[in-house]
């Protein structure tokens, strides 16, 4: 589910931009470059060929929002603020999302 849909893809167009075809490696201290693949798991996982469109025939579901690449991007970009209100988004879509919320558990 992408629950933050355009502020996600936000994250993703920037981030896209910021490493300008490099790899993350070059451009960021390995300190974070080694925990960034959020992203590329949930683009793999989003093309997946056993995945489910409809949440009822799913056995599981999977949050679309790198929330590590939010931060590392807020970071760089001396923006942490950002990172803060879409982390504080995601709080109010899985709040507001039925498939999250009806679990009737924090995790």
């Amino acid at each position: 589910h992408r629950l933050l849909g355009a502020g996600e893809d936000a994250v993703r167009a920037d981030f896209t931009a910021l490493l300008a075809g490099r790899s993350f490696e070059a451009v960021l201290p390995n300190v974070w470059s080694q925990y960034l693949s959020d992203m590329r798991l949930l683009d793999a996982l989003a093309q997946h060929s056993e995945r489910r469109r409809a949440a009822s025939e799913a056995e599981w579901q999977v949050v679309d929002c790198a929330a590590y690449t939010s931060r590392v991007l807020g970071s760089v970009t001396n923006r942490t603020e950002a990172h803060h209100e879409r982390m504080q988004a995601l709080l109010g879509a899985l709040l507001a999302n039925p498939l999250w919320s009806d679990r009737r558990a924090k995790w």
